[in-house]
């Protein structure tokens, strides 16, 4: 089952991992000669709020920030690919086969945790020889693998429960957390608000260069806490071809 998704999923994975790889050579390339052009007053500001610090390290962790949430997208569609099959005939065929419902569903989870981290190695590894250091930026941009699975892991539990809205409902979510984001660069929002965006929760620690570990444990066992409830949910509903 694993290798039919794969197959099926490989040609989106392999192009925004690509796409991610050459966007990381370019972020990295302005890195080297950015600190001269990024001497304003309104970045030195923005440096302050991101913790201080060389102003291409700042400048990377504002960008990854931003493409964390583009990152997010790949697994949302990945898992999200299982409604389609669904609706298009396809799961009925394959699980009329001995193949168990939560296997066909892991499979998609497993691809789409692939692709995220494939598609942020290709970025971090991209930045990191763009800008001469080819291992230095994975382990920050790894960092935000948890908050991307956090709306595959909602997919999933919408998915199981409510097919027919978890399409609508993890997008609506989604955007209401970037609308969060948005708001909070330009300092509208309270401190509890923007908590509770995870891409925030993956910032601050990364900012603040502690207590990253208690944030990405917290969000991956939500992730995994929203992937059971899911596979539960699909064991005990029909399957909908509506």
């Amino acid at each position: 089952m694993l290798t039919l998704t794969w197959r099926l999923e490989r040609g989106s994975v392999a192009g925004w991992t690509t796409g991610f790889l050459l966007l990381g050579l370019l972020l990295g390339a302005a890195m080297g000669s950015i600190g001269d052009q990024l001497d304003t007053p309104s970045f030195r500001e923005l440096t302050a709020a991101l913790g201080g610090g060389d102003p291409a390290d700042v400048f990377f962790r504002f960008v990854l920030y931003v493409l964390a949430q583009v990152v997010t997208a790949l697994g949302v569609v990945i898992v999200l690919g299982m409604r389609g099959q669904e609706t298009d005939g396809l799961a009925e065929a394959v699980l009329v086969t001995p193949v168990p419902r939560t296997r066909w569903a892991l499979a998609h989870v497993a691809v789409a945790v692939v692709g995220v981290v494939v598609a942020l190695l290709g970025l971090g590894l991209g930045a990191g020889i763009g800008f001469g250091t080819p291992f230095a930026l994975l382990g920050t941009t790894l960092g935000y693998v948890p908050a991307c699975l956090l709306f595959a892991g909602l997919a999933v539990a919408l998915f199981g429960w409510a097919p027919r809205l978890a399409a609508p409902v993890t997008w609506t979510v989604f955007g209401l957390v970037l609308l969060i984001d948005l708001v909070g660069e330009f300092g509208l929002a309270d401190g509890w608000v923007l908590g509770l965006s995870p891409f925030v929760r993956t910032l601050t620690p990364l900012t603040a260069g502690s207590g990253l570990a208690v944030s990405l444990a917290v969000m991956t066992l939500v992730a995994a806490v929203l992937v059971v409830t899911g596979l539960a949910g699909l064991t005990r509903r029909d399957l909908d071809q509506g």
